[in-house]
């Protein structure tokens, strides 16, 4: 597949252009909870909630809050809209709010019981003032994320893997064009759901996180813990 190829081949790139900064590591926690409601065969709603902790996962970090809907156009296309409202614990010990507004463009193929999902996403946070002040920044632009799971028979687990790489735009006025994107990040998970009923789903996960061309680079290993509460109207 082309969009696997170029994935692998842009990691590969971006791990051996990392070598050259320095790096500290912890350990996240990501708790999260939320609402799914499909309506018809099209259309999706979510609303979730997340808590980010740090400093080997006992300070909170982040509260994340989520709101999406999603338009499956075929079995294989859909398209999502989403709005992130984000409260992130500052260097001061202060909170600051944020505003991030994400499209997802997914394609999702299934193999029998083997299904595989490609995820790109282009964000922007509302709260900066201009695009030079968005450029100064080193929050990702666009993210690329596949997603590998397995449908294990006569049985309520179904196992995943996920590798994505985030990227961030740059202005550097010494180059023409001023303006240019680099990489940022990489993340890779690993884990389970876990169906309980048809109306409740449980996830747990670890992952792996490195953050990339920035001048102290930070390594995060993540557990993971997610409820969903599912409701399908015909």
């Amino acid at each position: 597949m082309k969009i696997k190829a170029l994935f692998i081949s842009l990691l590969l790139t971006v791990i051996n252009t990392n070598v050259v900064f320095a790096q500290y590591s912890d350990l996240t926690g990501k708790y999260s909870f939320g609402a799914n409601i499909e309506l018809g065969k099209k259309w999706e709603f979510e609303l979730s909630n997340e808590f980010r902790l740090n400093s080997n996962s006992t300070r909170l970090d982040k509260n994340i809050t989520d709101l999406s809907v999603q338009y499956k156009s075929s079995k294989i296309l859909s398209y999502e809209l989403g709005l992130r409202y984000l409260l992130n614990k500052t260097e001061f010990n202060l909170w600051e709010n944020k505003v991030r507004l994400n499209f997802d463009f997914n394609i999702k193929k299934n193999f029998g019981r083997f299904s595989i999902l490609s995820k790109t996403r282009a964000q922007v946070f509302l709260n900066y003032e201009g695009l030079e002040d968005r450029a100064k920044s080193d929050d990702a632009l666009f993210r690329e994320k596949l997603s590998f799971q397995y449908n294990l028979k006569n049985s309520k687990f179904t196992p995943f893997f996920s590798g994505e790489i985030f990227i961030e735009d740059i202005k550097d006025v010494r180059k023409s064009p001023a303006f240019s994107f680099k990489s940022n990040a990489i993340r890779f998970e690993v884990g389970t759901k876990y169906k309980i009923n048809k109306h409740n789903i449980l996830s747990g996960y670890l992952g792996y996180e490195n953050e990339l061309n920035q001048v102290i680079n930070q390594r995060v290993s993540i557990i993971g813990l997610n409820y969903k509460y599912l409701i399908k109207s015909k």
